[in-house]
């Protein structure tokens, strides 16, 4: 009686095979992380949230506008085109009255929309270069992208922007460069943060 001959699975297929599950795995749960997280976000709707201030809803974010007369100071750029120049159709605001962009962090979900924004000067938190320049890598696959021109600012500058005091806050965690805005020394109110919850 002959014998079937067993097969064997070459060493090198099964090293590949099993690198292959590992990055499916790990990839499934970063999506499944990301996932979550947008899902516990909570937007505000577009409109006047205090007297001239604004918020955009942009899908799972929100961004913000400040107005000075007939000039406004935007605070992060949302994620989605469209739904940017319909909320600024809604509330009336020409795209060209947006003259400076504050950007608390350069996750593409604040920066996507900035390409509408072209007579706007932009600022970036300087401990956020590192996201953009390749020092520091935003995830596994590579890091963040701002191709437009930009002013970066540091922890403690005071700058004035469109007539507001601008006052830097360094806030790591979400990314390494993350920064909050205090203008006038009274943004944000006590009344924004109770209508943001």
């Amino acid at each position: 009686m002959r014998e079937k001959a067993k097969r064997k699975v070459p060493f090198a297929i099964k090293i590949v095979l099993i690198a292959l599950v590992a990055v499916v795995m790990f990839g499934g749960g970063l999506f499944a992380k990301m996932q979550y997280e947008q899902g516990v976000m909570t937007p505000l709707n577009t409109g006047e949230v205090i007297s001239g201030v604004y918020a955009i809803n942009n899908g799972f974010v929100s961004f913000y506008l400040v107005k000075n007369g007939d000039q406004y100071l935007m605070i992060d750029a949302g994620n989605d085109i469209r739904q940017t120049e319909a909320a600024l159709e809604q509330l009336k605001i020409p795209v060209d009255a947006i003259k400076a962009v504050l950007l608390t962090h350069s996750d593409g979900d604040h920066i996507t929309t900035l390409s509408l924004f072209s007579d706007a000067q932009i600022y970036l938190p300087a401990l956020e270069v590192q996201m953009i320049d390749g020092t520091t890598r935003r995830s596994p696959m590579g890091h963040n992208r701002l191709e437009q021109d930009y002013i970066a600012l540091d922890d403690g500058e005071e700058v004035n922007l469109l007539g507001f005091d601008v006052r830097c806050i360094s806030t790591p965690g979400h990314t390494p460069g993350s920064m909050c805005f205090l203008l006038d020394g009274r943004y944000p109110r006590k009344s924004i943060l109770n209508k943001m919850t």
